[in-house]
């Protein structure tokens, strides 16, 4: 769902640059560097999703290796409701399905690669 808004953004872009027939250059600069920020938010947004994903898995690594054998009881039960908690890693999510990390925007971005090919196929 997220990569479909991305894709659209970027063909906006290109839209706004090659759909008209007079571009001036004010227009095509602007248009650039529209998708050159749109393009550096995007890799930051991900970004931050994946480095979110790594944080918990080095949270829940540090936990699991923790000397928890020499704990008393109530430690213990509390030491396993933690790690319960922080085995699976917390992602930032777009929809149901689709979480912000780099393997999802690799395949935004080849989806998006593999349209422009057609487009300038077709053109």
């Amino acid at each position: 769902m997220g990569g479909i808004f991305i894709i659209c953004g970027y063909l906006a872009g290109f839209l706004i640059l090659f759909a008209t027939k007079q571009i001036t250059k004010i227009t095509g600069y602007l248009t650039l560097c529209l998708l050159y920020v749109y393009h550096f938010r995007t890799f930051e947004v991900y970004d931050s999703g994946d480095a979110l994903e790594s944080k918990f898995n080095e949270i829940y690594r540090t936990i699991l290796f923790m000397p928890w054998y020499t704990w008393n009881q109530k430690n213990k039960s509390t030491y396993l409701l933690v790690l319960m908690d922080v085995q699976e890693p917390h992602k930032i999510a777009m929809s149901f399905s689709y979480a912000l990390n780099r393997e999802n925007l690799l395949e935004v971005l080849q989806g998006l690669y593999a349209f422009t090919n057609f487009l300038y196929q077709t053109h």
